[in-house]
């Protein structure tokens, strides 16, 4: 030691390799041991799942005619670029956002939205 501290051992963890099983990847290696983040991706994809739902209804609604195709299209792509009929930040779309629809439907879409403004 020479008197400043600089000379302290750095102890590496060392692995037994009895410790695991031969046929152990490396990928379950470093997987968490806990199941915390399984059920927060469960939670998280229940919720999803529950948006989009409220989503498709809200669709529904506006497209009572069209087929269950087309609004289950529209809210695909509608939930990809984060629509959702209960935020504010539904009044910040624009026309150019629905390209994805038929023109006359987008026109509509887009004017059934701004009427709740």
């Amino acid at each position: 030691d020479d008197g400043n501290g600089d000379n302290k051992e750095i102890k590496k963890p060392v692995i037994n390799s009895n410790e695991i099983p031969p046929s152990t990847t490396m990928n379950e290696m470093l997987l968490p041991t806990s199941t915390s983040s399984i059920t927060t991706s469960t939670t998280t994809t229940s919720s999803s799942n529950r948006r989009k739902e409220l989503l498709k209804q809200y669709i529904q609604k506006i497209f009572s005619t069209q087929p269950s195709s087309t609004i289950q299209e529209y809210t695909i792509q509608l939930d990809n670029i984060g629509f959702d009929p209960n935020c504010k930040s539904r009044f910040e779309l624009r026309l150019d956002d629905l390209d994805f629809m038929k023109v006359l439907h987008a026109r509509f879409f887009y004017q059934e939205v701004m009427k709740e403004k």
